[in-house]
């Protein structure tokens, strides 16, 4: 940090050179600790480590060390898979019980976090390079996703929806031709057990319906009574399940919002109407509430429709 610094104030003569070349040994170095560590809890650690040094040096990085990097990530994405393998085995012995199953726990744990770390170093070299690092995310897609999205955890799968997020919100169009894998696990993870997952499922499909244009169009259809499943459910307001809600709400906004046009509003307005306000997910509330205050500003005619049939039905 002190190197990238004095670079930046222009007191090392040479700096930004000794610079690049100081992060580019720091990370070749990580990278090759990755295939010799054996340790599931180090493994996580030394990502980790990558991670922070991506946050300082990434912009400075050449197509050779992203690759490398790519390798990386590749190898540790493997060993997962194996070490998960062989996890599974040892919950088959005949000699399992329930200190063994505690133990099992905690390195399941551990394959959590380790893919955690590999989620975010991959949104860093996203969030750096947008587009261009499209080419190198594309060798990556099949170890990301499975072909069904249960053989990953509830961790695996909300890191797999978080980098989703980020093509989609850093890479424009160019992130479009992932849209079609994506999306139908985003439908299926929206009625998940666990309601973090939930909670990322419903957000991705927000994100979606806001920058995927004609692209997600044809989805809406089936996006909608899912997204209805989520509101209309009886326990959808309990304190676990709150921002999986809000994160509903919004997604139906933003159907709302930029779909309008393949949408029975007429419908929609007064199911988003009765579902507000939101308490819990504070980000999305702002825009939420905005869109129904730009909604009352220009006189919406369903908007006020609503009210005025409403107000009617109170009075008889």
């Amino acid at each position: 940090m002190r190197s990238k610094l004095a670079v930046e104030n222009g007191a090392a003569q040479g700096g930004e050179s000794y610079f690049k070349q100081l992060s580019g040994n720091i990370i070749l170095a990580l990278g090759d600790a990755l295939y010799s560590e054996p340790e599931t809890k180090l493994c996580a650690y030394i990502l980790r480590s990558l991670g922070n040094c991506l946050q300082i040096c990434g912009p400075l990085l050449n197509e050779e060390q992203v690759c490398s990097i790519i390798g990386d990530i590749k190898h540790v994405i493997t060993e997962i898979s194996r070490r998960k393998g062989e996890l599974t085995e040892r919950a088959k012995s005949k000699d399992f019980d329930v200190e063994a199953a505690e133990l099992l726990r905690e390195e399941r744990e551990q394959e959590d976090e380790v893919f955690e770390n590999v989620g975010h170093i991959l949104v860093t070299l996203i969030e750096t390079f947008k587009a261009a690092f499209l080419p190198f995310f594309y060798e990556l897609s099949s170890y990301l996703m499975p072909s069904e999205s249960k053989d990953k955890t509830a961790a695996e799968r909300i890191t797999c929806f978080f980098i989703f997020d980020k093509l989609v919100e850093y890479c424009g169009e160019e992130a479009l031709k992932y849209f079609n894998i994506y999306l139908p696990f985003l439908l299926e993870a929206r009625n998940d057990e666990i309601p973090l997952v939930r909670q990322n499922a419903l957000f991705g499909l927000g994100l979606c319906a806001e920058y995927a244009g004609s692209v997600f169009r044809p989805f809406v259809g089936e996006a909608l009574p899912r997204i209805n499943v989520v509101i209309m459910h009886f326990r959808a307001r309990e304190v676990e399940n709150e921002l999986a809600y809000d994160n509903a709400i919004s997604a139906l906004d933003k159907i709302l919002q930029f779909h309008r046009e393949t949408i029975d509003s007429a419908q929609i307005i007064p199911a988003w109407l009765n579902s507000l306000p939101i308490k819990g997910d504070l980000d999305g509330a702002k825009f939420v509430h905005d869109q129904l205050c730009s909604m009352v500003e220009r006189s919406d005619r369903e908007l006020f429709f609503f009210f005025f049939t409403t107000k009617m039905n109170k009075l008889l």
